[in-house]
């Protein structure tokens, strides 16, 4: 069942919540057009999760086309739900949220943590989705086996002895995911710096908010991260049948040794856009951002 309570902020902007099988999630509605409906990145919870965010260029977007842009369950602004998330039902609230704005199909984005979402929704998906981009992702979330390990470990954790001793075990076992931050993942000294100062306003946030709250968002996280652990298309990127548009930093140290192109050589309709040398983060690339609107606007018309 679907409801909710929204509010207008202008003719062609929207914020309000919709309630999808008793979750309340955020959405921003920013536009009007042919639709896009925005996965963001992050992986709920604490950290990444705390403040999810559209593209920079998302005003450029919304001149040609509208623009659909939520907080995912578990992050942001939205409402968790019990039990261990899955991209099945990451996949039913950007549905319940297209049924709910009366769209039949839209053009499907995911960028970093949502590229396992979207392209998990087309495939599933066909008709609800007229074009697929995904940015800043891999077809799959980690061939890294201690990571995997690790989250499996903590999610049992989780689930047999509850969020407190989730979060406790942070102290001796350290964080788990694929650990944004972690030193043993090369970076530039510029990056180094840029993650920094990431890293220093994402303790900044978790430092302001009380502890009982700080380990309900971590078991949040746990949540969301368990939605991944088995996600791998790299043999079913054939079979989106729709146009596709795949961007990739070509040093990102988040997704590493990515080779797109030797998944997307053989398939029809398909723009590949790498950014040389880039790190994960490649929306404020302003060239991509072109040839990201100049796909959107091609994919956007009737027949494509």
């Amino acid at each position: 069942m679907i409801s909710t309570g929204r509010r207008s902020s202008g003719m062609a902007s929207t914020t309000g919540y919709v309630d999808v099988d008793g979750c309340s999630l955020y959405y921003e509605v920013d536009g009007s057009g042919p639709p896009i409906l925005y996965f963001h990145g992050g992986f709920g919870g604490l950290g990444t999760g705390l403040a999810p965010e559209p593209p920079v260029f998302k005003d450029r977007i919304a001149e040609r086309n509208k623009f659909v842009f939520f907080h995912r369950r578990s992050a942001g602004r939205s409402d968790t739900s019990p039990g261990l998330h899955t991209l099945a039902q990451f996949g039913d609230d950007g549905e319940g949220l297209l049924d709910h704005l009366g769209i039949d199909d839209a053009i499907i984005w995911g960028e970093s943590g949502g590229v396992a979402i979207a392209s998990t929704f087309a495939l599933e998906r066909p008709r609800r989705t007229s074009a697929l981009i995904l940015t800043d992702g891999a077809p799959w979330f980690t061939r890294d086996r201690g990571v995997d390990h690790r989250l499996r470990e903590r999610l049992k954790i989780l689930q047999e002895e509850g969020a407190e001793a989730a979060y406790a075990a942070r102290k001796v076992h350290g964080t788990v995911g694929l650990e944004v931050f972690a030193p043993d993942r090369p970076t530039t000294e510029a990056d180094t710096k840029l993650r920094e100062a990431a890293k220093n306003q994402i303790q900044a946030q978790i430092s302001s908010i009380p502890r009982e709250e700080r380990i309900a968002k971590y078991a949040a996280e746990l949540q969301t991260y368990a939605a991944y652990l088995d996600f791998d298309i790299s043999d079913r990127i054939s079979e989106i049948q729709v146009p596709l548009f795949v961007a990739f930093g070509t040093s990102d140290s988040i997704f590493p040794n990515v080779d797109w192109p030797e998944y997307l050589h053989d398939l029809p309709n398909v723009t590949y856009y790498p950014v040389v040398g880039a790190e994960h983060g490649i929306l404020d690339n302003e060239t991509l951002a072109e040839v990201i609107l100049r796909f959107i606007a091609k994919a956007s018309q009737v027949g494509v």
